[in-house]
């Protein structure tokens, strides 16, 4: 339980200011472009945590989560730009201890849409004063989680997250797009595709489900805005995330965390790419080239159990 409460506070800490972003835009007088890569930054960052992954202890990038969550309503644009990194660089060490040390990783994992949810259910707040509610996962740091285990990224293992993980940077532009009760209804019904897709794979295979979610995700994103998209397109496209990790390993990946960090990058170029050429054009792309991924790379179709999806990628 306290890995998933982990997650998910790390979640809203990363995801709040993303939900208020146009408010942000318009009290700081920017482009929403610019605000957009301000609230981004945190996705560089995860690469530092990659880098640091397994050297730094779980107390200390909870605490500076938490101030990282106080001080960002106080700041200007330029005050932000480190502060967002560091949140990056903080949450990349604390979901990875958290998952590491849990003994349901799956569940765990599904703390990103609950943060999501928590985010948008406080966007009414102002995105200031729901920042700094992140705070409270400074209290986390009287507890602790087994420090990772050091490893280095991969090119498969960081690209199939890359690509995969673009339906779930992509609802930051969805959120401009509705209603922010629509947006908390979107992601708590996204939850239970955590466990339905591992589910599908151990009955039709890895690769077949994974080409379903991207297919069902890719197809509901040429209709997107309307009601019916936004909720397929969430369900499926972060569904997909419970796959990502078995699939790096059957290409080879040895080191999911670390993976997971680097192809974290794209939640800075995918929401601000959405502003410029659509959604619909920043969804399929990458989600094709996944599906060819995994059908012509030389990985293995493997199932996978719904609670050992993780764990399986470190053996």
């Amino acid at each position: 339980m306290k890995q998933l409460l982990a997650y998910t506070l790390a979640t809203y800490v990363l995801v709040a200011p993303a939900v208020g972003v146009t408010e942000m835009a318009k009290q700081f007088h920017l482009p929403l472009w610019l605000a957009i890569a301000l609230v981004t930054l945190p996705f560089p960052g995860r690469v530092l945590g990659a880098i640091t992954h397994g050297k730094i202890p779980f107390r200390l990038a909870a605490l500076a989560l938490g101030v990282t969550a106080f001080l960002t309503p106080l700041a200007n644009p330029i005050e932000l730009l480190p502060l967002r990194l560091i949140a990056g660089l903080a949450y990349a060490l604390v979901t990875a201890s958290a998952v590491d040390s849990s003994q349901r990783p799956g569940y765990t994992t599904s703390g990103w849409a609950i943060g999501w949810v928590l985010a948008a259910l406080t966007s009414p707040l102002g995105w200031r004063v729901a920042t700094a509610l992140g705070s409270v996962i400074s209290l986390l740091a009287i507890t602790n989680f087994p420090t990772p285990k050091v490893g280095r990224p991969s090119i498969t293992g960081s690209t199939t997250f890359l690509l995969g993980l673009a339906p779930a940077f992509l609802m930051e532009a969805v959120a401009l797009e509705v209603p922010f009760f629509l947006l908390a209804v979107a992601y708590a019904i996204s939850a239970p595709a955590y466990f339905i897709f591992p589910n599908i794979s151990n009955r039709i295979g890895l690769k077949a489900s994974l080409l379903l979610a991207c297919s069902i995700a890719a197809l509901s994103s040429l209709f997107l805005p309307s009601i019916p998209a936004v909720m397929f397109f969430s369900w499926a496209g972060l569904g997909l995330i419970s796959l990502l990790p078995p699939m790096a390993r059957s290409l080879g990946s040895t080191n999911a965390g670390a993976d997971l960090n680097v192809g974290a990058v794209g939640g800075m170029f995918y929401p601000t790419g959405a502003e410029t050429i659509g959604i619909t054009l920043m969804a399929v792309l990458p989600l094709t080239l996944l599906s060819v991924m995994a059908f012509k790379g030389r990985g293995r179709d493997v199932k996978i159990k719904q609670t050992n999806d993780y764990i399986l990628l470190k053996d």
